[in-house]
């Protein structure tokens, strides 16, 4: 499938745009309106809204690292450089209409990429059968449960989530966003309570486990909201549907974007670490931020306006950012944890499962590896897309899985944020290899070469987000909007967004302080 459409928002100068982005300016002290600090997307889809709506407000966007797309990394091997893997976010729903949209709008190709097809392996409990023989009887996965409880879709905590409030069986997303206060557990409102509290109290050991391995409830999602758990569930129910991804990576959505910001002038800042951000002590007065380059040259800047699109940890990590210590701001920021998360990925010779029948889709293990993503062999795969014959394998682990990964692969190299490029003979690729072998139930061909991207390293501290137990991640995030009363400093990304860990996320609390606080339109591209 092939969507485009030429926005008409992005017209003149900016769509016009086909240069590369410029080099990185030395900045000596200088006044500008606005100063954006972060360069995923939610930063350069702040700085294109702004240029685009406010030519004549002065911009300038920093980035710690030397690229832009924060946690959309796509990466490929020098041995097939048309096989792309994901090292960060991988897909979206049809749903995600902010993401379609500015596809579309940025002529971008989408093509789905589904998941859970019938001839995928679940290897759980030294159990190994197809996806499409899960059921009952012998081919009955090993968890003390009903059979009838068997369903690997991710909506089946739905299930779970009636057993602990049967008020929500049945309600529709709309319906949950109106009730979702109102519902409480043992006279406590659900995000006083850790998610995995009450799915103790409402499910069996054996359906734990199945929900831990089948729906990714990881301890971190166990030890987090519940509130957020049931938003995640219902709020978004109406999310079911394909999955897509973009042809020649994620990444390509956020340099697309960058692409746009070329027609500006060189506002773009690339290998700039903010160590200072100072806020002024009256309303309408001007911010004063320094920067350090990989050099360790410093350079100032004062700014009207500050957008702070970064994570958690990376704003934890400026060294001189006294106003943490303000109460209101140190409540929004303790409201959410960084989870550690990594990915990593095996390259062989040929996609040696499409003699399985497998042809994309994601195969399950209870092992660190915890899924294996194929690539190489989808039937959806673009013409333009060529693969060079090899195959890529593509896991995703968190928390404790992603420790035991990370101490196989070692230590990111300096300067590369947190990505390795490993040998076939390294340890994590013989364990991948090792686990890739079992969950798909043959021996498999050696691979060729591997990679390990690990996102606990600085500036991220985590791959994924998470809302503390007692946060309403509603209120949470419309506080993050701008969490100084009085002062031009905001904050954005998905890891403040109710739907978090998603790029669909990152661009909705965007346009939300847009909105609010810039006095921006619904831009015509927003799918509705």
């Amino acid at each position: 499938m092939t969507i485009t459409r030429r926005n008409a928002l992005l017209t003149g100068a900016a769509a016009a745009a086909t240069l590369p982005l410029m080099p990185r300016a030395a900045f000596a002290a200088s006044d500008v309106d606005i100063a954006i600090v972060g360069g995923g997307l939610s930063g350069v889809y702040a700085a294109l809204r702004l240029a685009t709506s406010k030519p004549n407000q002065s911009l300038r966007l920093f980035e710690m690292s030397d690229r832009l797309g924060g946690r959309l990394r796509s990466i490929a091997f020098p041995q097939a450089p048309g096989l792309i893997g994901e090292a960060g976010g991988a897909r979206f729903l049809d749903s995600h209409r902010h993401v379609t949209g500015l596809a579309r709008a940025l002529d971008l190709v989408m093509r789905p990429t589904p998941l859970d097809l019938p001839q995928d392996r679940l290897n759980l409990k030294t159990r190994n059968i197809p996806l499409a023989h899960a059921g009952a009887g012998a081919d009955a996965l090993p968890y003390e449960m009903p059979a009838t409880r068997q369903d690997l879709s991710a909506w089946s905590l739905r299930k779970a989530l009636a057993a602990i409030a049967p008020e929500t069986a049945g309600l529709t997303p709309a319906q949950w966003r109106a009730k979702r206060l109102s519902i409480g557990v043992k006279g406590k409102p659900l995000s006083a309570w850790a998610a995995g509290v009450l799915l103790a109290d409402a499910l069996s050991p054996g359906e734990r486990d199945f929900l831990r391995d089948t729906a990714r409830l990881d301890d971190a999602a166990l030890e987090g909201n519940a509130l957020a758990l049931f938003d995640s569930v219902l709020r978004d129910a109406d999310s079911e549907g394909p999955f897509f991804t973009i042809a020649g990576g994620f990444e390509s959505l956020p340099r697309a974007i960058s692409e746009k910001l070329t027609p500006f002038g060189d506002i773009v800042s690339r290998s700039e670490r903010l160590v200072s951000l100072t806020v002024p002590e009256g309303k309408g007065g001007t911010f004063k931020l320094a920067f350090e380059d990989a050099n360790g040259k410093r350079s100032q800047l004062a700014a009207k306006t500050v957008i702070l699109a970064m994570p958690r940890r990376a704003i934890d990590a400026i060294p001189d950012f006294r106003v943490r210590a303000s109460k209101p701001f140190a409540q929004a920021l303790a409201s959410v944890s960084q989870v550690a998360a990594c990915k990593a990925f095996l390259l062989y010779s040929a996609p040696w499962w499409k003699d399985l029948g497998i042809h994309g889709g994601r195969s399950l293990t209870d092992a660190s590896a915890r899924q294996f993503i194929a690539l190489g062999a989808e039937e959806q795969r673009l013409t333009s897309e060529t693969t060079g014959g090899f195959g890529l394998l593509e896991t995703m682990s968190e928390t404790n899985d992603a420790a035991a990964l990370r101490a196989l692969a070692g230590p990111a190299k300096p300067g590369a944020s947190g990505l390795s490029w490993l040998g076939a003979d390294s340890a994590l690729a013989q364990e991948l290899h090792k686990q890739a072998s079992t969950t798909f139930g043959v021996p498999a061909p050696a691979p060729v070469a591997a990679a390990f991207q690990d996102w606990s390293v600085d500036p991220y501290g985590g791959g994924l987000a998470a809302w503390n137990t007692g946060a309403d991640p509603l209120a949470a995030s419309d506080a993050m909007l701008q969490p100084l009363k009085g002062r031009a400093l905001y904050v954005v990304g998905d890891t403040w967004s109710p739907r978090q860990n998603w790029a669909e996320g990152a661009l909705e609390q965007t346009e939300a302080m847009l909105q609010k606080h810039f006095g921006l339109n619904v831009p015509g591209w927003i799918a509705s």
